[in-house]
This record gives structure tokens, C-alpha cells and sequence, in this order.
């Protein structure tokens, strides 16, 4: 894991400001060893900003050789992904499906300009509700398997009580996540359904033109998992980052709109105030309002988390509570502590146990205390 306060991460940090914004950024001095940056940057999954900055002439011919053959290796990942999202999307529309690809290598083509910069391991595609079975039938029909096998006998029957599949090819290796917006998840999506489809853009991805999220929705859905991963992801905080730099105000006052109407600003502001400490990139100014006392107070304790524990996901007592932080309104807040309480996949398939006991099952997970290492060496 990352330790928020070593030497490496610190080095990584003024590659990454500089990075982000090379005009006002000094080229940084760095403290520690080429290799150990390098290690650090490869677990993180930001070997293709080591390898784009200029500065990348300063290491050793040895070095840059790594850098290349590495960033090489990972286009050839993505460009397989990318490949096979076209497929997936060729067989949806054969069937009628209307399937919008998010996240993953679409979002790095929107932010980057390239689905090879920001590592990701699964491709996502939102389907509407109506069209979910004969999503999954068209999945399987191309050999990709629930990768829960128990789901395969009960995903009729779940449709209604969850929202979303996880699919996995042994062909390919390729991951799938199937969403629907129908039944609310961890927080509300930006728009209902109706209208949620129609809310999308052509992009460009390698030469093909899909359909994707338009930038306010890909902006809302980013701040939202990065939410739903406590920032305590540093991919989430570059991108984050990232946006603040290149998407005009216009984008973030629609995002922050539609999260302020579903009472869960704070999901973004918590994310913008941490890019803006750690990466010193300006917060844009349509939002910058919002940066109120709670939004610091509760950023101030995730990152006393990250200076613990590193970029670990906290326990379970302390999420539940940064969850509710995130909420404004009452509202959303009850819907969280339903959703929380919500069965989970494995207990609707073996539903052996009657719900009141179900439902005290999941209030302990709630309240259970795991002890997290204060530092644990990193595994490269």
C-alpha cells in the first residue's frame, strides 16, 4: 500500500503536480531512487504519466526503456478491452439493447484522450432496466459467466432487488459490469432513467464512434465512486484532479447541480478539496463555494486516515460513517442506512435464514471493528 507521508510518495506527488500543470509547477527534485519511484508507480497504475512528462529524460536510458515497454504492454491490455467493448456493444444493438459504455477506458479517452492512461480492469455498460435479461443472454450467448456461479440459478428472480451483474470471460480474460438504474445502489444516479439515455455524447475511442455519457454525467458517476471508495483511492484523486484542469466550469456547475438536488454534494467537494490539498490544482470556480466546514472537516479525517494507514479503505464502522458525511439531505441519509441494511447477493440466493435475521446480520457487519495494520510493505 501507499504510506501518505514516506519519501516515494512524495516524490510521486511532485510528478504528479507537474504532470497536471507543467507551466506552474518547478521540475521537482526528487528524493528517492529511480527504481523505487517506478515500483510505487506501477503499482499504482501511473507508469503512463511517468512515461508522458518531459522530465521522464532525466532517468537512465535503463529506465526509460521500462517506462516505454511498460506503457507498450498496457496499451496492448486496453486496446483489448476497447476491442472487445465494441463487440460487447455490436452484439447489444443486434438485439435492440441500448447500452452506454462508462467508466473504465471510456472516462480515460474523456479525460485523457487515451483509454490506455488510467488503469482500469473491467469494462461497465448502464442498460436500462427493460433490457437487462436479454443483456445477460447476449453476454452469455459470447461465453461470459456470472462470476458469482450461485447468481446463474436466481438472477431472474433478483433483477428487481439489485443493480447490477459482474461478469467474467475464462476465454478472454475480460471482466464485465452490467448496471441498471432502476433500483438505487450506494446513492442515486444523476438522472432517471427516461432520461438518463438520452443524456449522451459521440465519442471517439480508437477510431470508432460510440455513444457515451455526456461530460456532466461521466463527472457525476466519477465522484461518486470515488465516494463510494472513501477517496482513499489514489487513481480516483488523479482523475478528480484531472478534470479540474480540463473540464469548464459549465461541466462541473451541472454535475454539482444534480448532486446538490440529490442531497450528496458533499461526495464531490470532499474530492475536489482533497485534489486541491494534495495536487495544489485550482478548485473551478462554479463550485468553489461549496468548500464549506463540513466538506473540510470530514476531508481533514480521510486524510488522517491516509496518514495512518496509507491509501487503504478504512473499516467497516468508520466508512458507514464517512457514508453518511457524504450525505446532506435526511433523505438520501435514510436511503444510505436502507440500502446498507439492503440483503446482499449471498444472502437472497441462500435465504435459509428469516429476514429479521438477515437484516441483524447486516447491521453487525456494520458495526464490526477490523483492526487495520499501521503499515504494511508494499508488494510492487
Amino acid at each position: 500500500m501507499f504510506k501518505y507521508n514516506d519519501k516515494v510518495f512524495s516524490d510521486l506527488v511532485k510528478l504528479i503536480r507537474f504532470y497536471l500543470q507543467p507551466a506552474s509547477t518547478p521540475h521537482p527534485i526528487l528524493q528517492t531512487s529511480e527504481r523505487e519511484i517506478f515500483i510505487k508507480a506501477r503499482y499504482a497504475g501511473l507508469l503512463p504519466i511517468l512515461n508522458t512528462i518531459p522530465l521522464r529524460e532525466q532517468f537512465s536510458q535503463q529506465t526509460q526503456k521500462s517506462l516505454r515497454r511498460a506503457f507498450l504492454h498496457g496499451a496492448v491490455h486496453y486496446a483489448r478491452l476497447t476491442r472487445h467493448l465494441s463487440e460487447i456493444l455490436t452484439a447489444f444493438s443486434q438485439q435492440g439493447i441500448v447500452a452506454i459504455p462508462f467508466k473504465g477506458v471510456v472516462l480515460s479517452q474523456q479525460l485523457y484522450g487515451d483509454p490506455a492512461f488510467r488503469s482500469c480492469a473491467d469494462i461497465d455498460f448502464m442498460v436500462k432496466s427493460a433490457d437487462v435479461l436479454l443483456a445477460v443472454e447476449a453476454l452469455r450467448n459470447r461465453g461470459y459467466e456470472f462470476s458469482l456461479p450461485s447468481i446463474k440459478r436466481h438472477y431472474l428472480s433478483l433483477v428487481e432487488q439489485l443493480d447490477y451483474y459482474e461478469f467474467g470471460n475464462r476465454q478472454n480474460g475480460v471482466l464485465v459490469d452490467l448496471q441498471w438504474p432502476k433500483n438505487k445502489g450506494y446513492c442515486p444516479h444523476p438522472l432517471p432513467e427516461q432520461e438518463l439515455f438520452f443524456a449522451t455524447q459521440l465519442l471517439d475511442l480508437t477510431g470508432e464512434r460510440i455513444s457515451a455519457f455526456i461530460d456532466p454525467i461521466a463527472l457525476y458517476y466519477l465522484c461518486t465512486h470515488g465516494a463510494k471508495n472513501s477517496w482513499c483511492e489514489l487513481r480516483a484523486l488523479i482523475d478528480i484532479s484531472r478534470a479540474m484542469e480540463v473540464w469548464d466550469d459549465a461541466i462541473w456547475s451541472e454535475a454539482a447541480k444534480m448532486m446538490r438536488a440529490r442531497g450528496i454534494l458533499n461526495m464531490m467537494m470532499c474530492g475536489v478539496w482533497l485534489a486541491h490539498q494534495l495536487f495544489c490544482v485550482d478548485i473551478p470556480a462554479t463550485v468553489s463555494n461549496y468548500t464549506n466546514g463540513s466538506v473540510r472537516r470530514l476531508s481533514e479525517k480521510i486524510r488522517h486516515h491516509w496518514l495512518r494507514f496509507g491509501f487503504t479503505h478504512p473499516q467497516a464502522l468508520k466508512r458507514f460513517y464517512w457514508d453518511l458525511c457524504f450525505r446532506e439531505s435526511m433523505i438520501e441519509k435514510s436511503h444510505y442506512l436502507a440500502f446498507r441494511l439492503r440483503p446482499t447477493k449471498t444472502d437472497l440466493i441462500g435465504r435459509e435464514s428469516k429476514m429479521a435475521v438477515i437484516y441483524a446480520k447486516r447491521f453487525s457487519r456494520i458495526l464490526k471493528r477490523k483492526k487495520l495494520p499501521v503499515s504494511v510493505d508494499d508488494a510492487g
